[in-house]
């Protein structure tokens, strides 16, 4: 078997072939336009970014609706400062309200209010109609799967930080 992504001997290791490169550049192309698909959905019809939906989604996905903010953070892969800035604006709006951790000082509990309840259910059916329509329809079964896996590898790849 002949690898797809060996390189001639005039490029070096660290460049990108033509292959890989045209990949890069989809990838990027295809997630720019489905975060506009996304963000505009949310924005128009909840007034929410993408970032604060998928934080009000993952509360409501908790059994008590609340977490802790570092827990929440790893959940929507934000860092702690993001989260806090995010968490501050659903704040002002009473989606979300933060309460010192009963049990550990340190923390901060996020909780979902009643309003964001509401907020996330309301956007729910609409968010994933355009899942649907503009990433998972567009493609095979077999290429959905291999999306899957190609990003679950990325996502341990890269897990251990930037740089690596």
């Amino acid at each position: 078997m002949v690898d797809e992504r060996a390189r001639s001997t005039d490029e070096s290791d660290d460049e990108l072939t033509p292959r890989e490169r045209l990949a890069w550049r989809t990838y990027l192309a295809g997630k720019s336009n489905l975060d506009e698909v996304v963000n505009r959905q949310l924005e128009q019809g909840y007034n929410l970014s993408f970032p604060e939906f998928r934080i009000l989604l993952a509360l409501h996905r908790t059994t008590h609706h609340a977490l802790r903010m570092s827990t929440l953070a790893d959940r929507v892969h934000v860092s702690r400062s993001q989260l806090t800035h995010l968490v501050r604006a659903l704040e002002s709006r009473d989606l979300v309200l933060r309460r010192p951790d009963r049990h550990d000082r340190r923390g901060v509990i996020a909780h979902l209010t009643p309003t964001g309840t509401h907020t996330v259910e309301a956007a729910l059916p609409g968010h994933e109609k355009i899942v649907r329509v503009h990433f998972v329809e567009p493609v095979t079964d077999k290429a959905l799967d291999t999306v899957a896996d190609a990003f679950q590898r990325i996502a341990r790849n890269t897990a251990t930080g930037p740089g690596r």
